[in-house]
């Protein structure tokens, strides 16, 4: 699996309330090593709804990516690609102790503009 990895760039943000908005502010970026993989029609259902239409992948990866947590200023990490950012919406954390990796479902990002 590790043959078929390339470089990724990876944003991580952390966000907080201003003026009743929420605003996200760039905590950090780095590389990780990942498999960008088109999603099958069974896993576009474990999507939410509202990402369903959008263009999604799947991304195998030893780095742990996050999601937004509910409750903190974690906002979901976005992996750069040729076409834009896109938000980490689900990750699979496979840890078997035979290939741990973690399986992560990413969606364009679209601007509420």
């Amino acid at each position: 699996m590790c043959n078929f990895r390339k470089p990724r760039t990876v944003e991580r943000y952390l966000g907080s309330y201003i003026d009743g908005h929420w605003v996200d502010s760039l905590d950090d970026t780095f590389t990780i090593q990942g498999s960008l993989q088109p999603l099958k029609g069974n896993e576009l259902m474990l999507l939410p709804e509202n990402r369903r239409e959008i263009a999604s992948y799947k991304v195998y990866t030893d780095t742990e990516l996050f999601t937004a947590t509910k409750g903190s200023n974690q906002s979901p990490d976005r992996i750069i690609l040729s076409d834009g950012a896109y938000e980490v919406v689900r990750v699979e954390p496979w840890q078997n102790d035979i290939i741990n990796h973690y399986k992560v479902f990413i969606s364009k990002l679209v601007s509420n503009d």
